[in-house]
């Protein structure tokens, strides 16, 4: 990915264009042109016409430099275990050093060693416009940064350095930049004058751009990857919305047709037991019916089967043997012309073999219903009889 540098460069008039100085390099970091005092919206257009010379793909990077008069930048001494939690305290280190509330400041942070944090700061405003200014430049990923971030390791004590046409000074821990006309009154002229190598060296230095960058937190920018993301994310929560509006309108149906259906439940429960009352209640509909059903049509029938009690207990004792698995009968009562037997099991299956088993030895018994005791299931079998 190719590297395109920006000093900027504010208009002495406000109503003035912004430039900047421009450094294109490649993406090997090689220096391929520069220019001077390029209009911002002119940038763009240089790019392509230097890459197509180049016959580059049109791809590149943004790392701009903000006017550093605008800044302040300074090497803070911290005490051992603040470097944890720099970025909450830092605007209060940095208070008694800036000459406006540090809520209008927007802060970045950068540890240097156990005792040392690098600051920078900018006027929050200031900030805002400086984004706007970079958003005028196409580039794949774009940073801010005061100038003063790639200098403060470059300072001996008492020394003037000069870089990217401005001189700078490092006096107590504050790096700060000479006005043109102070500097040309000095006696001393800058003991370094820092090149495009040294540009480009300490980009190349730069291991990690978090606590350098000014685009963090609130003024963080997107790259087009992350642009494009973001496109999905909200197509995604739109999908998720709609998703969300068709369950809840399929869970109202789903409620309307419950309703409906408890409705027509408990009006067939009704029925039934107007036309049955000796059932008592109603526990399963549907076998309760088969049942009455099999009754009536047992009792249509010529009348040769014997459901005297010694014939029921034979039947039961000749269905019980057929079962391997483990069961026990726990009850047989007589109420109302019906046998009624409740046998226990360990499963449901072993009940339902029992009934076929029933049925194998000609006995007219059904499974009315089943109920859960402690660790066995506990069938109520019915069986049309006569005493």
């Amino acid at each position: 990915m190719h590297q395109l540098v920006l000093q900027l460069i504010e208009p002495s008039v406000i109503d003035d264009p912004w430039t900047a100085d421009v450094w294109l390099f490649s993406d090997k970091m090689v220096f391929i042109v520069s220019e001077q005092s390029l209009a911002m919206a002119d940038i763009d257009a240089w790019v392509q016409e230097q890459l197509n010379a180049n016959h580059s793909e049109r791809l590149v990077d943004l790392i701009a430099f903000a006017p550093a008069s605008r800044g302040h930048a300074r090497l803070l001494t911290i005490s051992k275990g603040q470097e944890r939690y720099i970025s909450d305290i830092a605007p209060t280190l940095m208070e008694s050093f800036l000459a406006q509330p540090i809520e209008d400041i927007h802060f970045v942070t950068k540890v240097v060693d156990s005792n040392g944090v690098w600051v920078s700061a900018v006027d929050r405003e200031y900030m805002v416009q400086l984004s706007q200014i970079v958003d005028m430049v196409t580039a794949v990923k774009k940073r801010l940064l005061l100038p003063q971030s790639l200098l403060y390791k470059r300072f001996d004590a008492e020394e003037f350095v000069s870089f990217m046409g401005t001189d700078y000074r490092f006096l107590n821990d504050h790096l700060f930049p000479i006005p043109h006309s102070f500097a040309a009154q000095s006696a001393t002229a800058p003991s370094k004058v820092l090149d495009e190598d040294f540009l480009r060296q300490s980009l190349l230095d730069m291991k990690s751009w978090q606590g350098v960058n000014l685009f963090e937190r609130e003024f963080a920018q997107q790259s087009s990857s992350q642009k494009f993301a973001r496109f999905w994310k909200i197509g995604g929560f739109l999908s998720a919305v709609l998703l969300a509006g068709s369950c809840t309108w399929l869970h109202y149906e789903a409620s309307v047709y419950q309703q409906q259906a408890t409705f027509i439940e408990n009006k067939a429960n009704k029925a039934f037991l107007t036309l049955a009352p000796e059932e008592g209640r109603v526990v399963n509909l549907k076998r309760q019916i088969e049942g009455r059903l099999r009754s009536n049509e047992s009792q249509e029938k010529v009348d040769d089967q014997d459901y005297s009690p010694y014939f029921v207990l034979k039947k039961i004792e000749q269905a019980k043997q057929d079962i391997k698995e483990q069961n026990e009968l726990q009850l047989i009562a007589f109420r109302d012309g019906v046998y009624i037997l409740e046998w226990a099991a360990a499963d449901q299956d072993t009940l339902a073999k029992i009934s076929k088993s029933f049925a194998r030895f000609k006995l007219d018994a059904y499974l009315d219903q089943v109920v859960r005791e402690d660790k066995l299931y506990v069938g109520s079998y019915r069986i049309q009889g006569m005493l």
